[in-house]
């Protein structure tokens, strides 16, 4: 049987603890209803300042990227400052324009900078081109041949390599080019006046052809010819102003010592010493006589006598030997090439007498005769140039 005491006692116990439970599920349902409004007035502030902290972001991003993109866009604009017409300048500029960051910019202009740059070099080297051919870089098949290679270069360093291949051809084919002219400008002449910033000299034509190869391209860029008719001028100088006789054909320089801008260059075509006073000859012979008549002796008379001459004076020998009065062939053997063999003489005893005058007869441009005349004779010097 159901004990009826027991049942009661359960609904006791029961009822006793059920108000207790409404009391923390009461205070549960305050909790989450105090943390709900809680967080009903702190979340939207929540999401409000982090959204307001993307936007600000987001606001500093794209201000700093529109700050980029204008300096970077000066940066394009002044590395193409030189080449303002270069499509490449606004192709740069455009994909400044679409790029999404800072780091696409930078690539961006170190790729600009890396263009220009090489753009420069191709400029540099092709302007040095030109300066080695001058107003023949446009008919020069080499220098047009190395220009389209250096412009279709795709880096710096293929460039530089271009140039320096061919930079030593290019310079021999300028040569050829300015060589070629100055040959051209004096053709048919026999004696040439080179002008080299001043300094003039003068050669025989074929002296010119040999020395034009010996110049260099800046040399022969700047260097003037004429074509030069020569006179003829006796100079009378002596030794101490001259040195040893100068030979027939040698090259010679007429100096002012007291004016240093007059250099005048000719060349010696006949060359004498001034008879010396103090030369004596004398000869001696016999004489026989006898008169003939068809054949017949009909007086002989023979007797041997010497007859003396004794010159003194070089021109007294000369003459004489002239008129027969002394033997010709010998005075002419005794002083052939007398001038040569005073200056053999004079350098094989190191004896010069410097008061010895010489006769000069000089070939000289016929524009500088007038230079000549004007230089006092105390100061006029002859130099021989060293053989070239």
């Amino acid at each position: 049987m159901v004990d009826i005491s027991k049942i009661k006692s359960l609904k006791e116990k029961s009822k006793g603890r059920r108000p207790k439970s409404n009391i923390k599920l009461l205070i549960f349902v305050l909790v989450v209803i105090i943390v709900a409004g809680v967080l009903a007035i702190i979340v939207p502030d929540i999401i409000k300042t982090i959204q307001l902290e993307k936007e600000t972001k987001l606001k500093l991003e794209i201000e700093t990227l529109n700050k980029a993109k204008e300096s970077a866009k000066q940066t394009i604009n002044n590395l193409f400052k030189n080449f303002p017409n270069d499509p490449m300048k606004n192709v740069f500029l455009s994909k400044i324009d679409s790029a999404k960051s800072v780091d696409e910019i930078n690539k961006i202009i170190d790729e600009a900078k890396k263009y220009v740059e090489l753009k420069q070099l191709k400029e540099k080297l092709i302007n040095n081109i030109k300066n080695i051919y001058g107003k023949y870089y446009q008919i020069s098949p080499l220098a047009q041949e190395v220009i389209i290679k250096i412009q279709n270069a795709q880096t710096s360093e293929e460039a530089s390599k271009i140039f320096e291949r061919y930079i030593n051809e290019m310079y021999n084919d300028a040569k050829t080019y300015y060589i070629n002219d100055l040959k051209n400008q004096v053709s048919g002449a026999k004696y040439v006046r080179v002008d080299i910033n001043g300094i003039k000299e003068l050669y025989t034509y074929n002296e010119f052809i040999s020395v034009l190869n010996t110049y260099g391209l800046e040399t022969l860029k700047s260097i003037k010819v004429y074509k030069v008719t020569l006179v003829e001028i006796p100079l009378l100088i002596k030794a101490d102003k001259c040195g040893l006789l100068p030979k027939d054909g040698e090259k010679i320089i007429i100096v002012d010592k007291n004016n240093k801008n007059t250099t005048i260059y000719g060349f010696v075509k006949e060359a004498f010493v001034v008879t010396p006073k103090s030369i004596s000859y004398s000869e001696s012979k016999s004489v026989s006589s006898e008169v003939n008549y068809d054949g017949t002796t009909l007086n002989s008379q023979s007797k041997n006598e010497q007859i003396s001459y004794s010159l003194n004076n070089l021109d007294n020998i000369l003459q004489a030997a002239i008129i027969g009065k002394v033997n010709y062939n010998l005075v002419i053997s005794k002083l052939r090439d007398y001038g040569y063999r005073l200056n053999r003489i004079s350098e094989s005893t190191q004896l010069f007498n410097k008061d010895t005058e010489y006769l000069l007869i000089v070939s000289v441009p016929n524009d500088e005769i007038n230079n000549i005349l004007k230089i006092p004779s105390d100061n006029l010097y002859i130099i021989k140039p060293e053989s070239e």
